[in-house]
């Protein structure tokens, strides 16, 4: 994509924090840093991929962007207004051109209201349409979505979940909007239900011109829809780049780690990565490392340059940008995975008979990073 014009939805320094207990009288409220200091910017027909493992802050940065959640600091700009504070009115009229579909449909769908119902909700609320065209339009989507419109009549719960996904995805597009954001999409969904709705979302792309935000946290399946993959831990993104590149040569040591997790074959066309692995569990957003996030599972991490300084996100490539102090280093060999400490097993008891070779195999596995 092109970086000298101007984006359609463009963050800049975006955060979004919660409060992770009552108010005190005395003392700081802890709070949980959802999204910190966030900039992405989306070009019109661009999908952008927005991939981490849960927790990581993707569906609240998403659901931001789009103004379900009030912004704790930065800013969001859309075609060119700063709406990251507009409400009442203008904020309703922005939801025709901005939508979000959700990752559960089951509970995004009201189960007392009829299927065409729920499609038409969007053109109620955004009124000056008569109730037969209403009707036309939503039987117009629900054939492009693969929805039988004769099923206008039924209710949620008559459908199967892949429909039901089909019905959200027929919610959010009734109103022609230029910019989607969508939510863990297809991860509920079976391996053939997934493959028919990203096949869908590629096509009514391509037919209503739309702008997608990708989010999931399969790094396998946002590499067959993205145009460009923005990776995602513990509230910021540490790397950005085109789809393409970013599975050819990741930069960061935690990208490099989601794409070893990837089973063999689901990344047609790639070539093998080296494995890099993760070390414990993610750190609590209520409390995050200093420094870098991740150098507390960074198998090359160096305490004493990550544990104190916060790298920031530099590009390195053509649209290719990370957030690691020896992204360089780490991607000529320079710097090395270091030895990770093997876990305590149950005790051996000791044997008399010489150590053999099969011995020598154990002692080697146990040193391996």
């Amino acid at each position: 994509m092109t970086e000298d014009r101007a984006p359609l939805v463009e963050v800049r320094g975006l955060g979004q924090r919660f409060r992770a207990g009552p108010v005190r009288l005395f003392g700081r409220t802890p709070q949980v840093v959802a999204v910190d200091e966030v900039d992405l910017r989306i070009h019109e027909g661009e999908v952008v991929g927005l991939v981490g493992e849960s927790g990581c802050g993707k569906s609240t940065l998403g659901r931001t962007m789009v103004r379900l959640f009030e912004p704790t600091s930065g800013s969001i700009t859309f075609a060119g207004e700063d709406i990251t504070h507009v409400r009442g009115k203008r904020l309703r009229e922005l939801r025709r051109d901005i939508q979000f579909i959700f990752q559960d449909p089951s509970s995004s769908l009201d189960p007392r209201r009829r299927i065409g119902s729920l499609v038409a909700e969007g053109l109620e609320i955004r009124g000056g349409i008569p109730a037969a065209r209403r009707a036309e339009m939503v039987a117009e989507m629900l054939d492009r979505v693969g929805i039988d419109p004769g099923m206008a009549r039924r209710y949620p719960h008559e459908l199967s979940g892949g429909q039901r996904q089909r019905i959200g995805i027929a919610r959010a597009l009734i109103l022609r909007p230029r910019f989607v954001v969508t939510d863990e999409a297809v991860s509920a969904l079976d391996l053939s239900v997934q493959s028919k709705i990203l096949n869908l979302l590629r096509e009514l792309k391509d037919e209503l011109k739309l702008t997608y935000l990708f989010i999931s946290h399969d790094l396998a399946v946002v590499h067959h829809v993205a145009d460009r993959i923005a990776v995602m831990y513990l509230g910021g993104i540490v790397e950005l780049a085109p789809a393409a590149e970013l599975h050819r040569r990741p930069l960061h040591p935690y990208t490099m780690s989601l794409i070893s997790s990837i089973p063999e074959g689901r990344l047609a066309g790639t070539e093998p990565h080296r494995t890099v692995r993760v070390e414990g569990d993610p750190p609590s957003p209520v409390d995050p490392p200093s420094g870098c996030r991740f150098h507390t599972r960074c198998a090359f991490a160096r305490p004493e340059r990550c544990a104190t300084e916060k790298p920031v996100l530099r590009q390195l490539g053509t649209g290719h940008s990370v957030a690691c102090h020896f992204a360089e280093e780490i991607a000529d060999g320079t710097v090395t995975a270091r030895s990770a400490p093997v876990p305590a097993g149950p005790a051996v008891p000791n044997r008399t008979v010489p150590d053999g070779p099969h011995d020598k195999l154990n002692v080697a596995a146990r040193q391996l990073p």
